[in-house]
């Protein structure tokens, strides 16, 4: 197919991007697509697509559950200058702590007889309390968290697609079966768990 391409290409527009081919496997595609739709706050229904999407991911056969969302949150920290120059600290201080604390760092592997086992420390923030926890300096000795000189927020970014379902809000989710799974059987699993869900 590829040397036959190769013939027709001179008579192809000159615009025209190389002619992609590739093989078509059905079990890539997905075994169902489902639509979460609600006149709710947009961080709201995308947690709801979040949690939806992760009871699927549990069904027996699914490789892969997750919601198409254009709602990304971003947790905003928004410094009050006031109270940080009454404490001394600076905003690159606050910065580079916050950067410090928000990682995951891997410390290496433990051999156990046949067992390796992949040690790392957990530091990521989990949610917005931990966050506003955050020790960021002291003042005289005393410790000053986070949420003592700033408004810390989570919040919807800058929405990138939208997508509507009868004039209201709405996410898609696909569920994906492995390769080795019964498309019959799984797609009936997850119609059965969606209906326990509603």
């Amino acid at each position: 197919v590829r040397d036959r391409m190769g013939f027709i290409l001179p008579y192809l527009p000159e615009d025209a991007d190389y002619p992609m081919i590739f093989k078509f496997d059905v079990s890539t595609q997905p075994v169902m697509m489902y639509n979460i739709s609600g006149d709710i706050d947009p961080l709201e229904l995308d947690q709801i697509a979040d949690d939806i999407a992760e009871r699927l991911q549990r069904v027996g056969g699914v490789a892969a559950s997750y919601a198409m969302s254009g709602t990304m949150t971003e947790i905003q920290v928004i410094l009050d200058p006031v109270k940080l120059q009454g404490t001394g600290i600076t905003s690159d201080q606050v910065q580079q702590i916050l950067q410090a604390q928000n990682i995951n760092f891997p410390l290496g592997n433990v051999e156990s007889g046949r067992k390796v086992y992949i040690v790392r420390t957990i530091g990521e923030y989990t949610n917005l309390e931990e966050i506003r926890k955050t020790i960021v300096g002291s003042n005289n000795g005393v410790p000053v968290l986070l949420s003592q000189v700033a408004d810390v927020r989570e919040q919807a970014s800058e929405i990138t697609s939208i997508s509507r379902t009868n004039g209201v809000q709405s996410i898609w989710g696909i569920a994906q079966k492995r390769t080795d799974a019964n498309s019959v059987n799984v797609g009936t699993a997850l119609a059965k768990e969606l209906e326990n869900i509603k």
